[in-house]
């Protein structure tokens, strides 16, 4: 079993692609490192589980929508099951493995330098997703660029908790910037 925190589970779900042609691209991937990753092409979310990881990648999207209010996920790779658990309430949606080749993830967060000024631009589109990204961690820091203005950008997304401030969990979300 493995649990994915309600933002992780929430923010994959946003960023992941919407009847896209390379139909990888519109799952969730879970790693045996525990890491969750999302992207639509432009966008990618990198997170991680709170607890557990399959021992090989699983690639599912969900057969219906999440609930809108929940604590977090557990998700059963061996049913392919996802619970969403809010309390003492669940309610499970029925995963759908993807058999495909998820893209190469890793390439794009291997190499960052810290940027200097540079003029980026970035469609409203995406945007509004970090706005909403941003809110469900309480934060959104633009936190390095690639190589050049043309390259990816990183913004790192923090939950704290509400009374020490300590961080919960962290995010990152890799966008990619347009021409203006």
């Amino acid at each position: 079993m493995i649990t994915v925190s309600f933002a992780t589970m929430q923010a994959a779900l946003l960023c992941a692609a919407k009847k896209e042609i390379r139909y990888a691209m519109e799952g969730v991937l879970i790693t045996p490192q525990g890491d969750v990753v999302s992207t639509d092409g432009a966008v990618m979310l990198t997170g991680k589980t709170l607890e557990g990881a399959p021992d090989e990648d699983y690639l599912f999207k969900l057969t219906l929508k999440p609930p809108v209010k929940y604590d977090h996920a557990v998700i059963d790779t061996e049913r392919n099951v996802v619970w969403f658990v809010n309390g003492d309430v669940s309610t499970s949606i029925t995963a759908t493995v993807i058999d495909g080749k998820f893209p190469r993830w890793e390439r794009l967060i291997l190499t960052f330098n810290t940027a200097d000024t540079v003029s980026l631009g970035f469609g409203t589109k995406y945007l509004m997703l970090l706005g909403k990204l941003s809110k469900m961690f309480g934060s959104a820091v633009l936190l390095e660029t690639g190589q050049s203005n043309a390259d990816v950008t990183r913004w790192t997304m923090k939950r704290l908790e509400p009374d020490t401030k300590s961080v919960i969990e962290t995010v990152y979300v890799y966008l990619m910037p347009c021409r203006i």
